[in-house]
């Protein structure tokens, strides 16, 4: 609220900036992206409309052009930046200049225990489900399809508690832990609902019989029983093939709501950007194993301090499925080999290897790899697709009387 017009017409009273007056540099968290666009010769730089609180506010990055595919795919930002007075064609307001930015997480005990859980499954879930195959000539049901479209958040929230009756079975597919804490926040004071619904991170682990409602934080989640009245897509899945063998593998004897948007791909896009680790993040992780262990690498590691001097001295910020992924990464390359243990990384065989990484011979880097691709593909095609997979589904209250329509 402080990053107004006023203040930014106070500073231009402290020019000249230089050496021993340096402009001063601000930065705000949590931004939301309203919109963004590439802009100036040869698309370098980037153009923003930003919103905090109940505030909008413009911003220009000379030279962040390059950043406008990550910020498509996010909502959020942090950003560091000059405060300056925009002066355009008889407009006069506030402009952020921006020196650096990020795209973050929000963060709470909540999601904090939620991502912790979500990432711990995640790549097992996804070697074993991720490249399960469509059965041929199998098809959705559309009868029992119901969309809800161009709903707020607090909408479909309410939505999906409207679906929780005692006399029905539900349960909720959520694939981002982001939007699972969203949901559970939400639930937090209902203890209606909280009682009568259970929490799992991999649908092999429900037992036989349950009988709670279910919300299911799990991307890979494949419904095939008729146990559930109503199976409620709350986001969006990681891929076009991911959700057609979701929606097809559904028995015709339960609802299917489908309640996600194109926006929702956003928090999928960050989910791999935690977990795939960069080019830059490979070698910084390399070069500073190297120094710890005196160019031997092998030894004990204990992976949270490790994390934790990445981040000091390094200023890398990685997820702790992400760094593990780095040293699996390194292993399929036949650098090291390491096993896990009480929190501690153990080292056992060290291989030095060419300067270049070979990174098309590592699995777990092609399968992230393509996992991130099929998020910008579904991104790209989503609109096509909906018309597609969902041509004369009805709304809330109209369902489509065409059956047995394949893909």
């Amino acid at each position: 609220r402080d990053i107004n017009l006023q203040l930014a017409e106070q500073l231009e009273l402290m020019k000249p900036f230089g050496y021993g007056n340096p402009k001063p540099v601000f930065m705000c968290r949590n931004l939301h992206i309203q919109n963004s666009r590439k802009v100036g010769n040869g698309d370098k730089h980037l153009k923003l409309n930003l919103k905090s609180c109940e505030n909008n506010i413009d911003a220009i990055g000379f030279n962040f052009g390059f950043y406008k595919e990550d910020l498509d795919m996010a909502s959020i930002m942090d950003v560091a930046f000059y405060l300056e007075v925009n002066r355009w064609r008889g407009f006069i307001g506030p402009q952020l200049n921006i020196r650096d930015l990020k795209v973050p997480f929000f963060q709470d005990e909540l999601l904090f225990d939620v991502e912790n859980n979500y990432y711990k499954h995640l790549c097992s879930n996804l070697n074993k489900k991720e490249n399960k195959i469509i059965p041929e000539n199998k098809s959705m049901d559309k009868s029992n399809v119901i969309i809800l479209k161009n709903k707020s958040i607090r909408k479909k929230m309410e939505y999906i508690k409207s679906l929780f009756r005692p006399e029905r079975k539900v349960v909720v597919v959520i694939n981002t832990p982001y939007k699972a804490w969203q949901l559970l926040t939400y639930f937090k004071n209902e203890n209606d609902i909280i009682n009568n619904a259970e929490v799992f991170y991999n649908v092999d682990s429900i037992p036989k019989n349950h009988s709670d409602n279910i919300i299911m934080i799990d991307p890979f989640t494949v419904f095939n029983n008729e146990d559930f009245d109503d199976i409620v897509f709350y986001d969006t899945p990681f891929s076009i093939n991911c959700l057609k063998k979701q929606l097809t593998c559904i028995p015709s004897t339960s609802k299917i709501h489908i309640i996600f948007e194109r926006a929702d791909l956003r928090y999928n896009y960050l989910v791999c950007q935690q977990i795939l680790p960069s080019i830059n993040e490979l070698k910084i992780v390399y070069q500073t194993l190297g120094k710890q262990t005196s160019g031997n690498f092998i030894c004990s590691l204990n992976i949270s301090e490790f994390e934790n001097y990445l981040t000091e001295q390094s200023g890398v910020d990685i997820n702790h499925s992400g760094l593990i992924n780095v040293f699996n990464i390194f292993q399929e390359l036949e650098i090291i080999k390491f096993n896990i243990k009480d929190g501690f990384l153990n080292i056992s065989e060290y291989k030095k290897h060419d300067s270049k990484l070979r990174l098309e011979f590592s699995d777990t880097y092609m399968q992230l790899y393509l996992l991130k691709k099929n998020i910008v593909k579904f991104y790209n095609q989503f609109f096509t697709l909906q018309v597609k997979l969902f041509k004369n589904v009805g709304g809330e209250t109209n369902e489509l009387k065409t059956k047995n329509q394949s893909y």
